[in-house]
C-alpha cells in the first residue's frame, strides 16, 4: 500500500494528473440492452393502446411517467437507493409508453420520431449511467479498506522502504496536501493539482 501511496505522492509533487485504475462493470452491454429493450416494450405497448385508445391514452402514459419518475425520487427522500434497476426499468417502461403513444399520434411528424430516438437513448444512457455509478462505489470501497486518511499510515511489507518513504514525505512539507489529494483521488477517481 505505501507504494501506491508513494506513487501518488510523487504524482502530486510533479503537478500530474492522477486517476484510478477502473475495472469494467459485469456484463455491462447486457445491462444497458436490457435497458433499451424495456423502452422498446413500453414504447409498443403505448403504440397499440394509442392506436386502440387514442385521446385517452396520451394522459394516461403522461400520468403513469409522471408517476414512475415520482415514484423513483422518492427512494432518495425516504433514504433507499434511488437508482435501483428496477426503478430505472419503470421509468424506462413508461417513458418508453409515452414516448410510443406521442409516435403512434402522428407518425409522420419528425417531433415523434425525435421523441422516440432520445428516449431511446436516454434509457440506455440513464442504464450505463447507474451501472458506471455503481462500479465507482465498489472501487471507492474498496480504496478506502484500511486506508486512514494519512499516506504516513500506509502498510510496507519492507520496513525500510516504508521508512524511507514516511521520511522523504515528511522532509517535502506537502504531506498534508498530498494526503487531500489522495483523499479527492479516492472519492473522485481522479486528482489534479486544481481539485
Amino acid at each position: 500500500r505505501i507504494w501506491c501511496a508513494y506513487e501518488a505522492f510523487l504524482a502530486y509533487s510533479w503537478g500530474k494528473f492522477i486517476s484510478t485504475a477502473s475495472s469494467p462493470s459485469v456484463k455491462f452491454w447486457p445491462r444497458v440492452l436490457r435497458m433499451a429493450f424495456i423502452y422498446l416494450f413500453g414504447a409498443g405497448f403505448g403504440c397499440i393502446l394509442t392506436v386502440r385508445f387514442a385521446s385517452a391514452m396520451f394522459f394516461i402514459s403522461t400520468t403513469g411517467l409522471v408517476f414512475s419518475m415520482v415514484l423513483s425520487a422518492s427512494g432518495s427522500l425516504r433514504g433507499t437507493h434511488p437508482r435501483s434497476a428496477t426503478r430505472y426499468g419503470l421509468v424506462a417502461f413508461e417513458a418508453g409508453v409515452w414516448c410510443g403513444s406521442v409516435f403512434s399520434i402522428a407518425p409522420e411528424m419528425l417531433t415523434g420520431w425525435l421523441f422516440f430516438l432520445m428516449g431511446f437513448l436516454s434509457a440506455s444512457a440513464a442504464e450505463a449511467d447507474r451501472l458506471w455509478e455503481a462500479e465507482a462505489g465498489v472501487q471507492t470501497e474498496q480504496l478506502r479498506k484500511g486506508f486512514t486518511g494519512h499516506l504516513r499510515d500506509a502498510q510496507c511489507t519492507q520496513l525500510a522502504d516504508g521508512e524511507l518513504i514516511r521520511q522523504q514525505l515528511a522532509e517535502s512539507g506537502s504531506e498534508e496536501a498530498a494526503d487531500q489529494a489522495v483523499e479527492v483521488l479516492v472519492y473522485m477517481g481522479i486528482s489534479t493539482p486544481h481539485l
